[in-house]
């Protein structure tokens, strides 16, 4: 919970431990979280509301062995892939071939409620299918559904910024969903 007393903004933990008074409050969650934070303070809810974000599953796969492509990057244009990523060819990461995958909005909305397993599974079939790998599995394959993945349609919204009470919210949703979203959205408020 958040709340403003005496100038200052009060935070206290879900089990009721009081975390403190701050001179200021930079929310980084996505909106629909930081809506609700500022549920006492309708003023911010209403801007923070209409910051709208899209669901994303997403599946990590380890392999032990390199795959045999030399793609670090793969946009699909239909299906329930829309991005394959070779996370180890980023800059400091753990050694071995470890893809991250994001499937598509549309597919993602249509198939929410699944579990981690099965949407990992078929974003995994899609990915080897589209390569025409052989039958190997990863060694490890792990699901996430990514709740408030990225902001609707690539809008570029405002972070929200009241500087009389000295709070911010701000986040990559306010840009495009990317790790450069969320420096630039930083820089702008």
């Amino acid at each position: 919970k958040i709340s403003y007393e005496d100038d200052r903004w009060k935070l206290e933990s879900e089990d009721g431990q009081d975390l403190g008074h701050f001179d200021a409050l930079v929310l980084t969650v996505p909106p629909a979280q930081a809506a609700a934070l500022c549920s006492p303070f309708p003023e911010y809810v209403d801007e923070l509301c209409a910051m709208r974000t899209q669901s994303v599953w997403a599946a990590m796969l380890c392999f032990e062995e390199p795959l045999a492509t030399s793609c670090d990057e793969i946009v699909f244009e239909k299906g329930p892939l829309a991005k394959a990523i070779r996370n180890s060819s980023k800059p400091n990461r753990n050694p071995g071939e470890n893809w991250v995958l994001h499937a598509s909005h549309d597919w993602t909305a249509e198939n929410l409620n699944l579990t981690k397993d099965e949407s990992a599974e078929i974003l995994w079939e899609t990915f080897r299918d589209a390569l025409g790998m052989e039958a190997r599995r990863p060694a490890r394959l792990i699901g996430h559904r990514w709740l408030y993945a990225q902001p609707y349609q690539q809008a570029d919204y405002q972070p929200l910024v009241c500087e009389k009470r000295r709070l911010m919210a701000t986040g990559s949703y306010t840009r495009s969903g990317t790790l450069e979203g969320a420096w630039l959205s930083a820089q702008r408020a």
